[in-house]
């Protein structure tokens, strides 16, 4: 995928949308459903590029693992842990 290609652009502003409602704490149902709307859209454009398809499995597992890192260094800041702690059993699952 070209980095101007207007897929990429659409993945980045799925992923954009997906992530904003993090920042203003996310926990309203309309912040939830505009972060997981995003998030299917981008998890649908990378399962319909050829580029994903020859990916190796390890790329996905170091990726995870550094999501799992980053969500396990945000506890130090988190003002809601039971949420934090949640969304990282449930990319712990995923992983698995």
């Amino acid at each position: 995928m070209a980095y101007n290609s207007r897929r990429t652009w659409i993945l980045m502003i799925a992923l954009w949308a997906g992530v904003l409602p993090w920042f203003s704490g996310g926990t309203e149902a309309v912040a939830i459903l505009i972060s997981a709307t995003g998030f299917l859209i981008a998890a649908f454009l990378i399962w319909r590029s050829k580029e994903a398809v020859s990916l190796r499995g390890d790329l996905l597992v170091y990726a995870s693992l550094a999501l799992i890192g980053w969500g396990s260094l945000s506890l130090l800041w988190s003002i809601n842990r039971y949420q934090t702690v949640s969304w990282l059993l449930l990319w712990s699952l995923a992983l698995m």
